[in-house]
């Protein structure tokens, strides 16, 4: 059981493909899309950072080359990973990851529809 004043690492992950380009574009597109996962990455935490008055929480910005499965996975193996929370469009989460992995994972959809009062009009 954690005592109340230990820390937690908390890791925000952001895994990206390099989409068709011409050879010689390669190096640039792969930079570019990293470069833009870190500063978004970075955002998130500093938006995470100002809803919460626990300093007590490390954050750590990952930023790898694959897919959300692979990486995950390798994580996973790599890391004393406690838990997973992940957010997911229902058409892209994927079975083999929820088999595969060896931890509890706490999934979520990115836009759940509003229900109740809080219905658009």
């Amino acid at each position: 059981m954690q005592e109340e004043n230990d820390s937690c690492s908390v890791l925000l992950l952001h895994t990206y493909l390099i989409p068709p380009a011409p050879f010689h574009d390669l190096l640039k597109v792969h930079d570019a899309l990293r470069r833009d996962s870190i500063i978004g990455l970075e955002k998130e935490i500093q938006r995470i950072r100002a809803m919460t008055a626990n300093q007590k929480i490390l954050f750590e910005a990952l930023s790898y080359l694959g897919t959300l499965e692979n990486v995950i996975a390798h994580l996973v193996g790599e890391r004393e990973i406690d838990g997973i929370i992940l957010g997911h469009d229902e058409r892209h989460l994927r079975r083999n990851l929820l088999i595969r992995l060896k931890c509890p994972i706490l999934t979520f959809p990115f836009n759940p529809p509003h229900t109740g009062q809080n219905q658009p009009r």
